[in-house]
């Protein structure tokens, strides 16, 4: 099933005319090191826990070490995650799950250990990886596990197959307790046992259904005895979106309906997912399209246990992003700043990368306490926050050439309103990039985008001389 090659897209999305329907807490049983969930875990990091490598003071010496080739034009919004024993695991378009060494092959380019396949079916989202298997869901309507350690060949087939109800578009999955849990295009959210079933093909353990028109197109988050997912409600003449908070553990039926819903005012983004810290879970939402006005808010806290009734307010509103947001935002590491990712418009010829917000003091309605700053608008990772430091994917990441590749800033801000990033990475001198979110552990980064020339995809490692 494909929309249409990810390079077309690219222009299509540059020029206003993409398509409606792509306008759209740690397990205990699972290993610390599990990359369980969209951005790692609930709290949506980026960072395996134990990263210490990258600091303000370092973070100069940043190079591409080097790239994995994982296919022509197959790069997607779907990024790479990093299993426990060392391997690379980036979805394409192509419908192939591609891994690599993160160590590298001894080259400046290296081409994968092993892939699988769904038979050509576009995955558009980013993988989970635990110590056993590697889930990616795809537009052929099937979860996909494969062996984390690969089949011994250079092809591997599926452990299991879960059923799903209709496409997975850019709905990654999250892992928790022991189960897998992923939304598709027809709203439904579906979960599985890890494992599988004991057959080829497995049926949900039980679905949450969302509304009419309803598409669940955003990963899920698993915090505080719910399963959160944002959604996108399209029609002819709107789109706008939802949170939706299920049961962690179900409803007792084959169907669950969610405890408590609440109004974004736009819908889901590309690379979004709900961030649950302690007693919020923190949610955005892209601009509102259609006959409707937008409400040029989109990005609300909510108490993470509900208000008691089925349709929630926020608890905080945050202010300076009324161009929308399309990633999941991020905190820092001791929960204090709120960071996202933004297209924000903060000067003459400047736009935002990333804003910041004082999350821990800026009470019912907040406003950016600073702005890391960009030149050009463009797809925008969510942001990765290791130590002292933001780490944000971009491309565009200047008016002078379709370039693309990692920015770095000082998580502490700059002392200023509007800040510099300390470094940038450039990919390749043109490159094609959807916001696929950054993977950070040992010491390395990595980086999904296409060679605008060559249409050569690559994750570009990044590392530290």
């Amino acid at each position: 099933m494909h929309f249409r090659s990810p390079v077309a897209r690219a222009l299509c999305r540059a020029a206003g005319v993409l398509p409606l329907a792509l306008s759209l807490a740690a397990s205990p049983s699972a290993r610390a090191d599990s990359w369980q969930s969209f951005q790692f875990n609930a709290g949506h990091p980026g960072f395996n826990a134990s990263e210490r490598t990258f600091t303000p003071d370092n973070v100069h010496g940043l190079r591409i070490a080097f790239k994995a080739h994982f296919g022509s034009d197959a790069a997607s919004e779907g990024g790479a995650v990093i299993g426990a024993d060392g391997q690379i695991f980036v979805p394409g378009f192509d419908g192939k799950l591609s891994a690599f060494d993160l160590a590298g092959c001894g080259a400046d380019s290296c081409e994968p250990l092993w892939q699988g396949s769904s038979d050509g079916a576009d995955f558009t989202s980013t993988p989970a990886a635990t110590s056993d298997e590697v889930l990616i869901a795809s537009a052929d309507h099937f979860l996909h596990a494969f062996p984390a350690h690969g089949c011994g060949q250079a092809q591997c087939d599926s452990l299991w197959r879960g059923q799903l109800s209709a496409a997975s578009i850019d709905s990654s999955v999250a892992v928790a307790g022991g189960f897998a849990f992923v939304g598709d295009f027809a709203g439904r959210l579906s979960v599985f046992a890890l494992g599988g079933c004991g057959h080829a093909i497995c049926q949900p353990l039980w679905t949450g259904l969302s509304g009419p028109n309803e598409q669940m197109n955003s990963a899920p988050t698993v915090g505080n005895g719910f399963v959160f997912v944002q959604t996108t409600i399209a029609t002819e003449n709107d789109s706008t979106g939802r949170l939706l908070a299920f049961p962690l553990a179900g409803c007792g039926q084959a169907t669950c309906a969610p405890t408590w819903t609440a109004d974004l005012g736009g819908p889901s983004g590309f690379t979004s997912s709900p961030l649950v810290v302690p007693g919020k879970v923190i949610v955005g939402s892209s601009r509102r399209t259609g006959n409707q006005p937008d409400g040029r808010k989109h990005l609300f806290a909510f108490d993470v246990a509900g208000c008691g009734k089925s349709v929630c307010e926020p608890v905080q509103v945050f202010g300076g992003v009324s161009e929308g947001v399309d990633t999941t935002p991020a905190t820092s590491v001791d929960g204090n700043t709120l960071f996202v990712g933004t297209n924000q418009s903060i000067g003459r010829n400047t736009v935002g990368v990333l804003t910041a917000f004082d999350l821990a003091n800026c009470g019912a309605h907040c406003k950016p306490i600073w702005a890391g700053i960009n030149r050009n608008q463009g797809a925008i990772s969510p942001p990765a926050v290791v130590g002292d430091l933001v780490f944000l994917g971009k491309g565009p990441a200047s008016f002078l050439q379709n370039d693309a590749g990692v920015f770095a800033f000082d998580a502490r801000g700059c002392g200023k309103t509007h800040c510099k990033a300390l470094k940038f990475v450039q990919a390749a001198p043109r490159s094609v990039y959807f916001g696929a979110p950054l993977a950070i552990a040992n010491g390395r980064i990595t980086f999904v985008s296409t060679d605008f020339d060559t249409l050569a995809s690559n994750v570009s490692v990044l590392a530290l001389p």
